[in-house]
Formats: C-alpha cells, structure tokens, sequence
C-alpha cells in the first residue's frame, strides 16, 4: 500500500537471505533482548544503502514486532 503513495520507497524484504531482506534486520527466534543488536544492523543497513542526501532528508517508516518469542519464555508458577 505505501508504494501507491511512493513508488520510490526502498527497503522492504523481497525474499529470505541477507541480500533479499535489504532493511529487514529481524531474526527468527529472537527476543526483545536482541532489538539493541538489530537496531545497530538497520543503521548500518540504511548508512549503506542511502546516499548522504536521502539519509538526512528523506522519512523513514521503522516497524517492530515484538512479544511472541517473548511470552514464549515465560512460565507461569504457582505459589
């Protein structure tokens, strides 16, 4: 839907793999402990993407999904 507004807009994955995920840094079986390290990825990823130009005046749109790895790990105890 975003590419109806812009059809210039970079960065969504086109597939699995590093050279296909292009601004997607998220990483199967994470959790939000990780979201540091990817949050580092994506600025390299953007720095290596974007010229000068486009990194300081174009919008950029950040996603995060988080919760599910997460509450996996919980477990409930009884007292």
């Amino acid at each position: 839907i975003l590419r109806k507004f812009n059809s210039a807009i970079v960065g969504a994955s086109r597939g699995e793999g590093l050279y296909n995920t292009e601004l997607n840094v998220a990483v199967s079986g994470r959790t939000s402990l990780d979201l540091p390290r990817q949050a580092l990825d994506l600025i390299d990823r953007i720095r290596n993407r974007l010229d000068k130009g486009r990194l300081l005046n174009d919008w950029k749109l950040v996603t995060i999904f988080i919760g599910t790895n997460d509450i996996g790990k919980l477990r409930c105890i009884e007292k």
